[in-house]
């Protein structure tokens, strides 16, 4: 009976013990809630995403003037701002806020609003000053019907990846046959396309492509098997060929 009671008051010691050290462990490693962050740690798929100023501004931090937040808090804050997909956040001392996140990658530049962007999600978000955009596409969706013509945006920047200047669909639901149509810009060339044959009309497309490579032209191929070419005159041998100069040759017409 008494072997018993040693070994109970043995084990019941040794719990004692290690409940002191884990409680120790925990106040002495754990963030403390009310410690100013001097120093944030930042890393993610992209490299110094955004700048760490451009964090401490989203967060409500500044070194100059050192404030607290907990991990939680600022996770929220992260994604509450549009262009950030995913965030975790932790701390690596009580003054040192580790940021882990993914930014969200424009693939469109929308041409109806300033300054706005679209990705693969479909979602939207501002561009400067967070992104330096290359060689993006302009999206024109007009108004109306927003889920199908960008949807038929999308499928169009998978049949057609390079060089695309832009994609205009906001005429695709006119009420008048005559006026409805698909408008691209691709290199050099603008082309008409029927809302409804599109994927048939880019097939022909593709076979005199390669014939009218270097022309600045017109390709109307609205009806079926019947490509109408337009070349345009300019006493200028560069040709301005950037969204906005063929979008203007466009509404020209």
């Amino acid at each position: 009976m008494k072997l018993v009671k040693t070994i109970l008051l043995v084990c019941f010691a040794l719990l004692l013990t290690c409940g002191f050290y884990a409680a120790l462990s925990y106040f002495e490693w754990r963030p403390k809630q009310n410690a100013d962050i001097k120093v944030i740690a930042q890393t993610g798929p992209l490299k110094e995403g955004l700048k760490t100023q451009c964090l401490e501004e989203l967060l409500n931090l500044s070194c100059d003037k050192p404030s607290s937040i907990t991990a939680g808090q600022a996770k929220k804050r992260l994604l509450k701002t549009s262009f950030i997909k995913e965030a975790e956040v932790s701390f690596l001392n009580p003054e040192t806020l580790y940021i882990d996140y993914t930014l969200r990658v424009p693939v469109f530049i929308l041409g109806d609003f300033e300054n706005l962007s679209m990705d693969e999600e479909k979602e939207v978000f501002p561009l400067i000053p967070y992104y330096t955009p290359k060689n993006l596409p302009t999206l024109y969706l007009g108004e109306g019907q927003k889920k199908e013509k960008e949807n038929v945006a999308f499928h169009l920047l998978s049949m057609l990846e390079d060089d695309i200047k832009f994609i205009d669909v906001s005429k695709w639901g006119e009420e008048g046959l005559g006026k409805r149509e698909i408008v691209l810009g691709v290199g050099k060339h603008l082309l008409r396309l029927n809302t409804k044959t599109y994927e048939k009309e880019l097939a022909q497309y593709g076979k005199i492509r390669e014939k009218i490579q270097d022309e600045e032209v017109i390709i109307d191929l609205r009806i079926q098997d019947l490509a109408y070419i337009s070349r345009q005159k300019t006493d200028s041998p560069s040709v301005d060929v950037s969204p906005k100069s063929l979008k203007s040759l466009y509404e020209e017409l």
